[in-house]
């Protein structure tokens, strides 16, 4: 496995507002190879208020879908998109199964 494929599939995303204040480690973000987060699928939101931030969002959503089949990614990952710790969150998961491409994400705030 290649440096590039590394980085490609192993990767921790943050806001430009966020900043680490003490050591980590790979096992904080990822056991085995898989990410600890929560992969729950969520709405997007509105364009209508006229938010930069959602047009960010509908980019990078689209950037995922182009790079990333929902199906592939659900079926090798099942148990981290439907989970019974998320309890009541896998219901707009299970409603969002249908879509062919993911319709966004939720992110805890």
């Amino acid at each position: 496995m290649g440096y590039h494929t590394i980085l490609a599939e192993h990767f921790v995303y943050f806001n430009d507002d966020f900043m680490l204040n003490a050591p980590v480690e790979p096992e904080d973000f990822f056991i085995n190879g898989v990410p600890r987060d929560m992969g729950l699928e969520g709405g997007s939101g509105s364009p209508g208020d006229g938010s930069v931030y959602y047009h960010i969002l509908m980019n990078c959503v689209a950037l995922i879908d182009k790079h990333f089949s929902k199906r592939e990614v659900m079926r090798k990952h099942l148990w981290k998109w439907l989970n019974p710790v998320y309890g009541f969150e896998n219901i707009r998961t299970l409603c969002l199964l249908p879509w062919k491409q993911f319709a966004g994400f939720k992110n805890e705030e």
